[in-house]
């Protein structure tokens, strides 16, 4: 696991070297809790992602899909950000925090279940820090019972920060 983190930090360091580009990416995981912190500066603009996630529910290949998930909507933001210097007041990318904030705005949620194929699905658009966000989640949910299954679905919503009136 280290081999593919230091390799993956490698590569995106020699691919930054030749711009005005500074990330810190720090990526560990004890099996129950995922930590991810990437910040620097790209261009003068300086940004700052900081948020574990309980994957202790997850099965190992579970684990390793949603770190590369997260990882890659963090790099498609990077990539995102250098290729719009030029842009002026672009928008600093809000700090996550550690705590649960409950979005002020409204909240769409959708929720699918499979039985044929046993895949739970998940959709939520919402506002948060006046940026509007759309998750999505497939998740294997074969032979989980529905309370195994809400379950899923409460550790979703608490990742993301949520909480859904019901």
């Amino acid at each position: 696991m280290k081999k593919y983190i230091i390799l993956f930090l490698a590569v995106s360091n020699s691919v930054a070297f030749g711009q005005s580009k500074t990330v810190h990416k720090s990526i560990t995981s004890d099996g129950n809790a995922l930590s991810i912190h990437v910040s620097g500066t790209i261009e003068g603009d300086d940004f700052d992602f900081d948020r574990t996630f309980d994957i202790s529910s997850l099965e190992k290949v579970a684990k390793l899909v949603f770190k590369d998930k997260i990882l890659d909507s963090l790099d498609v933001f990077i990539s995102e950000i250098s290729e719009n210097p030029a842009i002026p007041n672009a928008p600093k990318v809000p700090k996550i925090r550690k705590s649960l904030n409950v979005p002020k705005q409204p909240i769409s949620k959708e929720v699918k279940y499979n039985t044929e194929c046993g895949e739970l699905f998940l959709r939520y658009k919402y506002e948060k820090d006046g940026e509007e966000y759309e998750y999505e989640r497939t998740i294997n949910a074969k032979n989980k019972s529905e309370s195994e299954r809400m379950h899923m679905i409460e550790e979703t919503e608490r990742e993301l920060g949520l909480t859904i009136i019901k």
